[in-house]
């Protein structure tokens, strides 16, 4: 029969050493994460030339997308290129961004992304810098936009986010061990609840970073919580989809998209024409984003954040149209989407901590700093305990580690 005490002695082994071996990347990927937390409120004043343009010299009105991408056809001379994806300017961004990758002969990206800046006043091109790659060679890019390569894939490409993958869910695994070590049995929670939640500091080194690990432990590691599960289906989003699907309504929007089929033939309408569309129906829609790696099939996907949304920096409110007629075929609104959907929309304000506004990124940042105080309080912990046993040598400790 398996005891109580049996239990937690395995979960004790467990917790330390997938604690001890998988804790310097999960220090790595907490830090990288506070940094990002404030990309877009820091990444403008780092690079003005680019992200900052300046107002206009005389006023006059903001060009439209079409003229920006007239000029960024211009600009582009490989043949090969192809835009993704073209960002209206906002309060944090105040130019147009426009995502670009080279595609070869099969039609499929080379792997390397790069982000391209106009000036929504006059169309002057202000250059531009690799975004995202997946060549684990390629490192010359500005420094949020590498540590976000590190903090998503650790620079390797998809191996690095398999690799993240697997941590996240081993180390989702380590915090639920943390919670049930942490849990006091009969006697201890027939005591006072001051002494289950206190931190001595008049009994010795070892157990005040006893009392340290367990307290921030306890009250950091719901946002580790947070953060491990929405980082998890960041990673691996269809097999999150495929879960979510099993568990609440969920409406595959993209695979319709993919679905439908665009038989009519002339020319294309403009993306202004496509916009007033929208903006007549949403005229308080901001953060506008055209998604045109499709424009080859005559689809064109919109985006808009609302008021109110969660989703400020990823638009969830979709208008899907028929480039040739400038009719939508597809429509997509989070407040009216299935349950499944409006919980896989919680999952990136949740991780990049824009969900309930300043506080929530300011609790985010300093809960990426928690693997790093965990670790430390941890690994000197259990150096402590060797420290009492009659063994010596480097090699002696970790071999305590490992039992």
């Amino acid at each position: 029969m398996v005891t109580r005490q049996r239990l937690k002695k395995v979960a004790l082994w467990l917790h330390k050493q997938l604690g001890i071996w998988l804790g310097l990347l999960m220090v790595l990927l907490g830090l990288t994460g506070s940094a990002l937390v404030f990309m877009e409120d820091l990444e403008p004043l780092l690079y003005p030339q680019q992200l900052q343009p300046g107002p206009p010299i005389t006023p006059s009105p903001q060009l439209s997308p079409d003229h920006i991408l007239k000029t960024l056809e211009q600009q582009l001379s490989t043949g090969r290129d192809k835009i993704l994806r073209l960002y209206s300017p906002t309060d944090k961004y105040p130019i147009y961004r426009a995502v670009v990758t080279t595609i070869n002969e099969a039609g499929k990206s080379n792997g390397d992304f790069y982000f391209h800046y106009i000036s929504p006043h006059d169309g002057k091109y202000l250059g531009t810098h690799l975004a995202k790659t997946h060549n684990p060679n390629q490192w010359h890019m500005p420094l949020f936009r590498l540590l976000l390569g590190i903090h998503t894939h650790l620079m390797v490409g998809h191996y690095g986010e398999l690799l993240i993958g697997i941590v996240g869910l081993f180390f989702l695994l380590t915090l639920l061990l943390g919670y049930y070590l942490w849990w006091p049995n009969r006697r201890q929670r027939s005591a006072s609840r001051s002494s289950i939640f206190a931190i001595n500091t008049n009994k010795g080194s070892a157990r005040l970073l006893y009392d340290l690990h367990r307290q921030v432990g306890f009250f950091m590691g719901f946002l580790l919580l947070i953060a491990c599960v929405s980082g998890i289906y960041l990673t691996y989003p269809k097999q999150s989809k495929t879960i979510t699907r099993l568990l609440l309504p969920y409406e595959h929007t993209q695979q319709t998209l993919r679905q439908h089929t665009i038989t009519d033939t002339g020319p294309e309408q403009s993306l202004s024409t496509l916009l007033a569309y929208i903006k007549q129906r949403h005229p308080d829609g901001y953060n506008i984003r055209y998604y045109l790696q499709d424009r080859d099939k005559k689809k064109i996907t919109i985006a808009l954040s609302l008021p109110g949304a969660i989703n400020r920096s990823e638009g969830k409110t979709q208008y899907h149209f028929n480039s040739i007629t400038a009719e939508p075929f597809g429509y997509s609104h989070p407040h009216t989407q299935p349950a499944g959907n409006q919980l896989i929309n919680w999952m990136f304000p949740l991780h990049n901590g824009e969900a309930f506004g300043l506080a929530s990124k300011i609790l985010l940042f300093i809960t990426g700093f928690t693997p790093l105080l965990l670790y430390i309080t941890s690994l000197l912990l259990w150096y402590k305990k060797w420290q009492r046993q009659t063994q010596r040598g480097p090699w002696a400790f970790v071999r305590f580690l490992l039992t």
